[in-house]
């Protein structure tokens, strides 16, 4: 039961499913994240608050990758989904 979807790291057992939250949706209209949190809670536990842990963590990953991919070079349909999401997941943690 391992999920990586992104370089090896030291980090919150969260941090890919943020990752993958943040990317979702940007080239599929359907959204991926709910089948696998449906499939990793059959491998193990997950919190009450999972889905306030990964925006969180969608937040987080999505500001650094916003500011790196701005600094170089112009607005494009990646940074586009990148801002829409942040907007979405930063009103679902502030609701």
């Amino acid at each position: 039961g391992l999920i990586d979807f992104g370089e090896i790291r030291g980090a919150s057992r969260w941090y890919d499913l943020g990752h993958c939250h943040m990317r979702d949706g940007e080239y599929l209209p359907v959204r991926l994240v709910p089948g696998l949190l449906r499939g990793y809670a059959q491998l193990a536990s997950v919190p009450e608050d999972i889905e306030q842990r990964i925006l969180f963590h969608s937040v987080l990953i999505n500001v650094r990758a916003l500011v790196r991919s701005l600094c170089k070079r112009p607005a494009n349909y990646f940074t586009q989904h990148q801002i829409e999401s942040l907007r979405a997941d930063l009103a679902a943690l502030s609701a």
